[in-house]
């Protein structure tokens, strides 16, 4: 978006958040999202569903996506 264009520092994230970073930018969406992560961690749909929410939300607020 318009704020990486202008953006000029670090954004850090953690292990899950690149594992969801490197598949977005292959243009996963969010069901893929979804069954990717429960395939990979141990963690309830629920969770995961939560977790990839607020990221995605994350990404959005700050024009990222």
């Amino acid at each position: 978006g318009k704020a990486a264009m202008s953006f000029n520092g670090m954004i850090t994230v953690n292990e899950t958040g690149a594992f969801l970073w490197e598949r977005l930018i292959k243009g996963t969406d969010k069901e893929e999202l979804l069954h990717d992560i429960l395939e990979t961690y141990d963690v309830s749909r629920e969770e995961a569903e939560k977790d990839i929410c607020e990221f995605l939300n994350v990404l959005y607020e700050n024009d990222i996506l």
